[in-house]
């Protein structure tokens, strides 16, 4: 995976001429192999939400700017309202902020509930401070635990 994109970086076609510095350093904290079997992605409804999901949920549209009139406790209903709203607010498809959420925070549940949590770290702090880059990328439950 870093070989990729270390020839992606390094190629004068992923900058412009003038900001081409020659070689690029591309690492990869991989951290999956401690998370074997810990998040589930098959489910991707709301329905399967536990409690723990929803705080988190509720949680994340607070911050969105959720308005208090818009309800989102345990029903589903009142969550398709709020993701309904949220949805429309930021110009998104609501079928497709459901899936996200449903396998988002899902995701991230299972991270936050795993006791391999502190090692999955441990890893990322040792990678990054080994390699001090100037730049970190995360993706998906990467950017959680970055």
């Amino acid at each position: 995976m870093a070989g990729i994109g270390r020839k992606a970086l390094s190629s004068a076609a992923a900058l412009p001429r003038d900001q081409t510095q020659g070689e690029c350093e591309l690492s990869v904290a991989y951290y999956a192999d401690l998370l074997s079997g810990a998040a589930s992605q098959g489910q991707e409804d709301l329905e399967s939400l536990d409690d723990y999901e929803l705080a988190l949920v509720a949680a994340w549209l607070k911050e969105c700017g959720l308005p208090d009139a818009t309800a989102a406790g345990r029903a589903t209903a009142p969550l398709r309202q709020a993701l309904a709203w949220l949805a429309k607010t930021r110009g998104l498809g609501q079928p497709a902020t459901e899936w996200f959420v449903a396998l988002f925070f899902r995701e991230v549940a299972s991270y936050l509930r795993n006791p391999a949590r502190g090692q999955v770290r441990a890893r990322v702090a040792e990678i990054l401070a080994a390699r001090q880059p100037q730049v970190v990328i995360a993706h998906s439950l990467g950017s959680v635990v970055a």
